[in-house]
C-alpha cells in the first residue's frame, strides 16, 4: 500500500484532531501520521491527514487559507468562546436586528488585532494559557494579528446567526466571534464550527473515520492523494536526465532556476521527476531568492 500522501477526514465533534490521527495511524497500522491543522474538539469538517513523506509538507499545508462555516449563538459569552464553556455573562438581545448585523460586518474583515481564546495553546511565559484557565490563575491574553478575507451572512433566526469565513493560518474565529459580540453590545459565542475548505481540498473530498474503516484495503488505498498532488495549487515543472540528478543531490540546474524565474508563484513550485512523482520544493527565500527547501526520494 502507498503511504506517502494525505487522507481528507470529515472529523466529528467530540473528538480532538488528535485522536483522529490515531485512529488513522491504527487502521493504516502506520505511525507515521499527522495532521496538516487543529481542529477544536467542538468542530467538525476537513482535517487534512499527513501520511509518511506527507508528514515533511505540514508547515506548508498549515499555511493554506482556510474556509469555515460557524454558528453562532448571540447574548451570551461564555470562558472558553464556545458553547462547551461556562457561561460568564448574558445579556438581552432584542436590540439585534439583521441589518446592524450587517452593518458592522465590513469593521470585521481585513486585518484584525485581536484577543486570542483564554483556553488556547498561546504560550505565555512559557505556559499555555488552557494551563492558567484550568487552574484560575490570574494572565494578561494577550493579542494576534488575523487576516480575514471576507464574511458572508448565511442565516439569522431567533438568536442564532450562521456566517461563512475565510481567513489565513492562525485565525481563531472563537476570537472573531467573541470581537463580533462585543461590537453587537450583546456578547457571542461559537455554538457550531465546520471547516470547509483547505487550501486546494474541500470537504466533498473527505470521508469519515467510520467510512474509511469499513473499506478494503484496496479502496482505503486508493484514497490517499498522492504525494505530488498534496500541494497542487503550486504551480509544477516536470525534469529528468542530468536535472534530475542534479536536483536529487540538492542542487538547483541553471536550465531549472531559469524556467522557475519565469513562474507566478506564491509559496513554492514542485519540481516533478519524468513519472510525475514529486523529487523536490523549492521556495522564495529573502536572502538567496529561491532555494530547495525539501528533496523527496525518487
Amino acid at each position: 500500500m502507498n503511504q506517502n500522501g494525505v487522507y481528507l477526514i470529515d472529523k466529528p465533534s467530540g473528538l480532538t484532531s488528535h485522536d483522529v490521527v490515531d485512529e488513522l495511524r491504527k487502521l493504516l497500522k502506520n505511525k507515521a501520521v499527522g495532521h496538516g491543522g487543529t481542529l477544536d474538539p467542538l468542530a467538525t469538517g476537513l482535517l487534512i491527514c499527513l501520511v509518511g513523506d506527507a508528514t515533511k509538507l505540514s508547515q506548508y499545508v498549515m499555511a493554506e487559507e482556510k474556509t469555515y462555516v460557524v454558528g453562532v449563538k448571540l447574548g451570551v459569552r461564555t470562558d472558553s468562546g464556545d458553547i462547551t464553556g461556562q457561561i460568564i455573562e448574558e445579556k438581552d438581545i432584542s436590540s439585534v436586528t439583521l441589518e446592524k448585523i450587517k452593518s458592522i460586518l465590513p469593521t470585521l474583515q481585513g486585518q484584525l488585532e485581536l484577543k486570542v481564546p483564554k483556553y488556547s495553546a498561546v504560550k505565555v511565559k512559557g505556559k499555555k494559557l488552557y494551563e492558567y484557565a484550568r487552574s484560575n490563575e490570574d494572565v494578561e491574553i494577550p493579542t494576534k494579528k488575523m487576516s480575514i478575507h471576507s464574511v458572508s451572512l448565511l442565516g439569522f433566526d431567533e438568536g442564532r446567526v450562521n456566517f461563512q469565513i475565510d481567513c489565513e493560518k492562525g485565525t481563531y474565529v472563537r476570537s472573531w466571534v467573541e470581537e463580533l459580540g462585543s461590537l453587537l453590545g450583546c456578547g457571542a459565542t461559537v455554538e457550531t464550527l465546520r471547516r470547509t475548505r483547505s487550501g486546494s481540498f474541500a470537504i466533498n473530498q473527505a470521508k469519515t473515520l467510520k467510512v474509511l474503516g469499513e473499506e478494503s484495503p484496496d479502496t482505503l488505498a486508493s484514497g490517499i492523494v498522492p504525494l505530488h498532488d498534496v500541494l497542487g495549487q503550486w504551480p509544477a515543472l516536470k525534469i529528468n536526465g542530468r536535472d534530475h540528478s542534479l536536483m536529487a543531490h540538492g542542487q538547483i540546474p541553471k536550465g531549472v532556476f531559469t524556467q522557475i524565474l519565469h513562474f507566478d508563484f506564491g509559496a513554492g513550485v514542485r519540481i516533478l521527476n519524468e513519472d510525475g512523482g514529486l523529487l523536490a520544493l523549492i521556495v522564495r527565500d529573502a536572502e538567496k531568492g529561491i532555494k530547495i527547501a525539501r528533496v523527496f526520494s525518487s
